[in-house]
């Protein structure tokens, strides 16, 4: 969503699927909304560092705030995550996982491509992997790390 797009929807004012936080420090209240959000068929945004009058305040964000949100929001079933929120991808990994396998695995992907039409299915991210005798191996760290940490 580019700055132009925030503007329309901050004009709209709070709605059931538009809600307004001042600062981070509100990410309590915030994961109750996407919680709420979440458990309706239209979905919503949650602004922050946008007053209740709709007025773009705008807030610094360090990587302290991301991990401060991530906690809060990793509370949330199903997972969601700031900036990134649930993309969805085509992996080719039928061969050697169960969907039963890979609910809640950490993986590495790489977000910052366009999507991508794969068949019938838009592919949002690339889930990495390595081919090995036909079959593919899910790249995954070796500990549990924040979700949405940045790979080097």
């Amino acid at each position: 969503m580019n700055l132009e797009e925030v503007k329309a929807l901050v004009t709209q004012g709070e709605t059931e699927t538009i809600e307004f936080k001042r600062t981070t420090t509100q990410r309590k209240p915030a994961a109750k909304t996407i919680c709420g959000m979440l458990n309706n068929e239209s979905g919503g945004y949650v602004f922050f560092g946008v007053s209740d009058k709709s007025e773009l305040k705008g807030q610094e964000v360090t990587s302290k705030t991301l991990e401060e949100l991530s906690v809060e929001f990793r509370q949330i079933f199903p997972p969601v995550f700031p900036e990134l929120g649930i993309k969805k991808s085509s992996a080719q990994i039928t061969q050697g996982y169960r969907p039963q396998d890979i609910i809640g695995k950490q993986v590495l992907c790489v977000t910052n491509f366009p999507p991508k039409q794969i068949g019938p299915f838009v592919s949002e991210i690339l889930v990495t992997g390595f081919v090995c005798d036909d079959e593919v191996v899910l790249c995954s760290p070796d500990k549990k790390i924040p979700d949405g940490t940045r790979l080097l």
